[in-house]
């Protein structure tokens, strides 16, 4: 038999031996191996791929944001101000949805917080919507490998 490719998934070998009267003994061999193409190119699977990329560095862009403004960071620091400056469009639309909270030197950005679990749900529905239109089954195909030997007996 044919060694297995790394990309193959061997589903099911079978090895039958029928000993006939004779002084001969017939080996029938069946197997069936799954390939996986390595040069399919999933677009749906990329998407969903890109969705969830996306989708986490909003998320995590919101959640520095949110710490920053919760321990009272210097919002004139380098690194603040680039955080803010970024998250600052993605939170604009929930401004005054929900109120900010003081904290110890801080501030709760409620307006942060809602825009990401909208955008979360959001990557999420999207995800779905992906996976419904292309299918979350990767393709492959079986084939199967089948062999008579003829073994002399002594």
């Amino acid at each position: 038999m044919t060694p297995l490719d790394q990309r193959d998934v061997l589903l099911r070998e079978e090895v039958v031996t029928a000993t006939p009267v004779t002084t001969s003994e017939v080996v029938s061999e069946q197997r069936v191996v799954a390939h996986t193409a390595a040069t399919e190119f999933d677009l749906f699977d990329a998407v969903r791929k890109f969705i969830a990329f996306a989708g986490l560095v909003v998320a995590a862009l919101l959640a520095i944001r949110i710490m920053l403004m919760a321990i009272g960071a210097n919002p004139d620091a380098g690194f603040a101000e680039l955080i803010y400056g970024v998250t600052g469009p993605m939170v604009s639309p929930f401004d005054g949805v929900v109120g900010d909270r003081s904290t110890d030197g801080g501030v709760f950005d409620g307006a942060a917080a809602v825009a990401m679990l909208v955008y979360v749900l959001a990557m999420v529905l999207a995800m779905l919507f992906a996976s419904l239109l292309g299918g979350s089954m990767p393709r492959r195909r079986e084939s199967v490998t089948r062999s008579e030997h003829l073994i002399q007996k002594s």
